[in-house]
């Protein structure tokens, strides 16, 4: 079976709950429509448990593609962010939800970051 799915905004729980609710198998295809990142408590789980899964197709949506151009113009190290946070697209990016997704992203390695800057990168526009 295939299904669609869209604007997840960090929501794990909820998302887990959908795919058991759908009983999503190995045999079944996703399509995520954008928007995983941002808002929910846990924005990086949901792309790590998406990058984890063969049978799911995901496309950038605006929430991701700000993150992934943030991370893009950062640099994966984080050493130029105390330098950024007056950037005008940083404050908009934290008002429309993205601080949950920030402090995931910045909780992990930079092999980590590495990875999912990667995924981002290569994800479909």
């Amino acid at each position: 079976m295939r299904y669609i799915v869209s604007d997840i905004h960090g929501c794990k729980k909820q998302y887990l709950e959908l795919l058991e609710k759908i009983n999503f198998s190995e045999q079944d295809h996703l399509y995520i429509l954008g928007d995983v990142v941002d808002r929910g408590p846990e924005p990086i789980e949901v792309l790590r448990y998406i990058m984890d899964r063969k049978n799911v197709t995901y496309l950038l949506g605006n929430h991701d593609y700000n993150f992934y151009l943030f991370i893009k113009e950062l640099g994966l190290n984080m050493n130029n962010f105390k330098n950024h946070e007056m950037n005008w697209a940083f404050k908009f990016w934290q008002r429309d939800g993205g601080l949950p997704t920030l402090e995931g992203f910045l909780a992990l390695s930079e092999f980590e970051r590495k990875e999912i800057y990667d995924f981002l990168e290569n994800a479909k526009v």
